[in-house]
């Protein structure tokens, strides 16, 4: 009976345990695996979803000073016909450009970067604050999302 009962604990706490370290998007995480010299350790992460009259972003992500921004390119996995998605730029700028709290402007298509481009978030900004950065898709369009900084 007591090897049943461990099992059924184990049962339980393993998924729980999965989850522990695992990142969401727009929450910051500390044992994210996200990195770019530079930048602290942990970061978040946010999906930039695009295709044929469609761009969509979360719409507030919560970033650390110092930590990482890593933007995963979503591109429609159908093509047009005249367009493929995976070869579309994708740029991430600040916004407005004299307000710089990322560390770079950074471009890159699906193709060419893996379906990821990352940025530091500078270590002096004001806590609580919520910065805007700008996300052009090439063919698409474009979006000026918000970031909160905390901590």
């Amino acid at each position: 009976m007591a090897n049943r009962a461990k099992v059924y604990v184990m049962l339980i706490l393993l998924p729980a345990l999965s989850m522990a370290g695992c990142a969401f998007e727009g929450k910051y995480s500390k044992s994210a695996k996200i990195s770019k010299a530079g930048c602290a350790q942990g970061g978040t992460f946010v999906n930039v979803h695009y295709g044929d009259s469609e761009l969509r972003v979360k719409p507030i992500v919560h970033v650390r000073r110092g930590g990482a921004l890593e933007f995963r390119l979503k591109p429609d996995r159908k093509a047009s016909d005249t367009i493929d998605y995976k070869d579309v730029n994708v740029t991430i700028d600040n916004k407005p450009a004299k307000d710089a709290w990322l560390d770079a402007a950074v471009t890159g298509s699906f193709k060419s970067t893996g379906g990821k481009l990352v940025v530091c978030v500078d270590q002096s900004l004001d806590r609580d604050r919520t910065y805007e950065y700008l996300v052009k898709v090439e063919k698409v369009g474009e979006l000026d999302p918000r970031a909160r900084v905390e901590n």
